[in-house]
Order: structure tokens, then sequence, then C-alpha cells
């Protein structure tokens, strides 16, 4: 949700709106389940690899389904560049500091003790560009001991693909289907069509959302960090036990923040 490359399209005007402001609450009630056995391995990874966690970043944080379990614990601050997304957060979790911007760019006025970027958000930096300028923003918001944390599917995992699935949130039934292929510069185009039905009201929509994906595998994020952050264990899954092997379904990066300072290189530029 807070890539620069995705776009949704209604069947008419004002479908965009709808679907987010209309239904974003209720994904992030569905995703309930999921954001606390992943909230879980955070504090995990913390626990282990951390030294003292107080302020917590969420890079790309969407409607806010992880700051919102991680401010039982920390003190979180969520960005994400989609303004409805940011105001469901705020209205979810108002305990915790949450700004629109560009995660790429993003500077606030604190470091963190450890800053997070999941479930594939990483993916949406398509470009090399974007890529050094989100190096830039994690190094220039953490100090020496940060962890950092990144999330993207297993790219072995990756494939051309077509599906299909239902899911139901009263009075909604939405209908989905899936179509995502790969192509020769390994980005991964994903579009979603939306079939969504009041079953309430009768009344129903018809979304659209192109995504656009690049894949990385992790030679390449893990070069990308150096001199900043030297990686310290990876993982295949939302738990310690899970090495990253051709059926895992995720790749999980722990990162530790050294003492080397961000230099006084020219910021890339970054499309938006």
């Amino acid at each position: 949700s807070s890539g620069p490359r995705r776009r949704a399209v209604g069947s008419r005007a004002g479908g965009r709106a709808r679907l987010y402001n209309e239904l974003a609450p209720l994904f992030l009630k569905a995703g309930e389940r999921d954001s606390e056995r992943e909230v879980k391995f955070l504090r995990v990874v913390e626990k282990r690899y951390g030294e003292v966690v107080q302020t917590v970043f969420d890079l790309g944080c969407g409607v806010g389904r992880h700051a919102k379990l991680l401010a039982s614990y920390y003190s979180v601050y969520g960005v994400d560049i989609s303004s409805v997304e940011i105001e469901l957060a705020r209205k979810v979790t108002p305990q915790c500091h949450f700004e629109v911007g560009d995660m790429r760019t993003w500077r606030p006025s604190v470091h963190a003790e450890m800053l997070i970027c999941m479930w594939s958000t990483f993916n949406y930096l398509s470009t090399d560009n974007d890529v050094k300028a989100f190096v830039d923003t994690t190094t220039a918001n953490s100090s020496p001991g940060s962890l950092l944390v990144i999330d993207v599917k297993n790219p072995r995992r990756v494939i051309d693909e077509t599906y299909e699935r239902i899911s139901y949130a009263y009075p909604y039934e939405i209908d989905i289907t899936v179509t995502r292929k790969i192509s020769s510069a390994g980005v991964r185009n994903g579009i979603y069509k939306y079939h969504i039905h009041n079953q309430l009201n009768g009344t129903s929509i018809v979304v659209t959302d192109q995504e656009l994906n690049r894949i990385y595998e992790e030679s390449r994020i893990r070069e990308a960090f150096v001199p900043y952050f030297q990686l310290i264990a990876t993982f295949g899954d939302y738990d310690l036990d899970t090495p990253v092997s051709e059926m895992s379904e995720r790749l999980i990066l722990a990162f530790k923040r050294n003492s080397q300072q961000l230099t006084d290189r020219m910021s890339p530029g970054v499309t938006v």
C-alpha cells in the first residue's frame, strides 16, 4: 500500500475512494490473526538480536495493522504514502505517530532502535534509485545497533499465476480474481479484480487494482545496505526455526546498523 507503483480504478467515478474508505477497516480486521503472528515474530527477533528498543518505525505501514499491536510495547511511528490509510490508522490506534509520506525520503524528528518494512512493501521499490533512497532513509533514521527487518516474498516461489478466491466480511462478499505475470526484467505485474457485493442492500462495485513489484534476491538486498547495515539473520517464515528454502513462503532479513555514518552523497532522484 505504500509503494509508488500501485493504482486502483473503480467501475465508476469514486470507486477507488469507496474501496479504501469502506473496505479498509474490513481488511484490517481480516488480517488481525496474521498480524498477531507477525508481531510475535518481530518481538522475538528484537529480544534475540536487538539492544534496548523503545521506538519502532513502520515503513509503509498501511492501515497500521502491525503498529496497532506493537504500540503495546513500543513508541511506534508509521509512514505511508496513502492519506486514506493513514487517516484510518490514526483512528484505530491514536497513540501511535502516523504520517503521510514517502518511505524513500521520510525524515522524522527522532531515531528508532528498530525499523520494519513488512509484507513485501520493499518490493514496491522498483528502481535502483528507489532502493538507494530507501537505504539513505533507514540509515539517517537509525543509530548504531538499531535493527532493520525487511520482509519480502521468497523469490524462489514467485511464479506466473492466476487464481480466484472469495472473502466474506459481513455485509460484504468479495470475489477476487488475481493474475500475476513476471517480465524478463524481474518485475511482477499483478492485476487484482474485486467484485464487491453488499449483501445487505444489494449494491455492487467492481474495482481493478494494478500492482508492480520488483523481485529481489537475498544477495541484492544485502549488498544494497553495505556499508551501513550488516545482515545478521534470515528466515523463511514468521518464526525463527524456518530457514529460507525452495519451499519457504517468505524471505525475511534482519540487519543491524553499524557505526558507518551516512555520507554526504547526493540523494538519488525517486519517481513518485
